[in-house]
């Protein structure tokens, strides 16, 4: 029997089993259950979290043998075909190969003939964004005035490229990235139907490199299991799928607060001697500064995100951080990494990067400093000698690392 991807084999068949989405879905549900359907929608939101997904289930809902229903049975002819993809009544267009006017006036005079092979025809228009100008304009009247039982869906991940006109005729749904934790449960329940057993760490890992897309999520799983030998460990994960973990930043974190250049340096060709290439590890250094940021603030932060020896490790080493010092730093990581992604020497990048960060001069926060001054003040009274700091409280404070005659003097 031929292979099916995960990605189309769990397809969400109903509006239940759309993940994270339910103040789209709920709309919907309750607009397919009480007849109130508009003209046309527009899907927007991020690549893989369900907008075409979504277009097909309300498709299926419309043309149900048992409905139109919320809830398709799935098991009736036109159920079926719309799962298989070939349904008379949903047509699906790729506007950004078949967006130009031609291609639109071809549509409206398609869609004047009525539904064939169901209730409602359904247009599913993909990468709306994509439609020329002259095709938009060409859609409008169609739109505000469609065909009896015909539906429009335009789905964009772009849609401040859509033309006003456009989105007046529309109701709008956005869709937005998913949670870690929200794809890492839908892999979970796919491995028990695919009978695998992932470790949750391993699954979290994956869930994070899905940056918000359940596609992006299923596929990496994937890629994960076809390359696995029954083995699926976090160390298993992070090496087929060239991902980035915390243990690799812990090395370089103790370099950096001990300002030792050199030692960053030797950790870092450690890390990148694995495999790991310099990009990969620009983006997982941005996303680690950002853990510690939020770890600084609250050590209980994100411990769905990790395993538990990485966070107490991650929460001890963010301790050694103001939090001032940590959101500079998560800037000017992710300033560097956007230029490490597209540099012809990324590694040279990545280390210049490095040595910036272990010489990086940290601030002194008013309480430390304040409370440095009223010591001195205090010895100063009991020893009868010099009197308070002249220094304001209003002054700047001073480096807490030692300039460059204090360190010569003391080696």
């Amino acid at each position: 029997m031929e292979y099916r991807v995960l990605a189309l084999k769990y397809r969400p068949g109903g509006f239940e089993e759309i993940v994270g989405q339910q103040a789209v879905t709920s709309v919907l549900a309750g607009a397919v259950d009480q007849g109130r359907l508009a003209q046309a929608y527009l899907f927007s939101g991020p690549r893989g979290c369900g907008k075409t997904t979504t277009a097909r289930i309300l498709a299926k809902a419309l043309n149900c043998e048992r409905g139109p229903t919320s809830q398709p049975c799935g098991e009736c002819a036109s159920c079926k075909a719309v799962a298989a993809g070939n349904s008379l009544a949903v047509i699906e267009i790729d506007a950004a190969s078949s967006g130009g006017v031609d291609d639109i006036r071809g549509v409206r005079a398609e869609a004047a003939l009525g539904s064939m092979g169901g209730r409602y025809k359904v247009y599913i228009l993909d990468e709306a964004h994509q439609i020329s100008a002259h095709g938009a304009n060409a859609l409008l009247k169609t739109l505000e005035e469609p065909p009896p039982n015909t539906v429009f869906v335009l789905a964009t991940t772009e849609p401040h490229k859509i033309l006003p006109t456009i989105h007046s005729r529309c109701q709008r749904f956005a869709f937005r990235l998913l949670g870690a934790d929200e794809i890492a449960g839908r892999l979970g329940t796919i491995c028990e139907r695919e009978n695998v057993a992932v470790p949750a760490e391993s699954l979290q890992a994956i869930a994070r490199r899905a940056d918000g897309s359940m596609r992006d999520g299923i596929t990496l799983l994937d890629q994960a299991l076809a390359a696995s030998d029954g083995a699926l460990d976090l160390d298993a994960v992070t090496g087929i799928l060239g991902l980035t973990r915390h243990d690799h930043y812990f090395a370089l974190d103790e370099a950096w607060q001990a300002e030792d250049a050199a030692a960053a340096l030797r950790a870092l060709d450690t890390v990148l001697g694995t495999g790991l290439g310099a990009r990969e590890f620009a983006l997982g250094l941005v996303r680690h500064f950002r853990d510690l940021l939020f770890l600084r603030l609250d050590p209980g932060l994100l411990a769905g995100e990790m395993g538990a020896d990485d966070h107490a490790r991650c929460a001890e080493l963010a301790a050694g951080w103001q939090v001032e010092d940590l959101l500079h730093l998560t800037r000017l990581v992710g300033e560097r990494a956007d230029q490490i992604r597209y540099a012809s020497q990324p590694r040279v990048l990545l280390e210049t990067l490095v040595v910036e960060i272990a010489r990086f001069e940290r601030r002194v926060v008013l309480a430390e400093l304040l409370g440095r001054l009223r010591a001195l003040d205090g010895a100063g009274a009991g020893s009868g000698g010099a009197g308070p700091s002249t220094q304001g409280d209003d002054d700047p404070p001073t480096r807490s690392r030692p300039g460059p005659s204090a360190r010569a003097a003391s080696a």
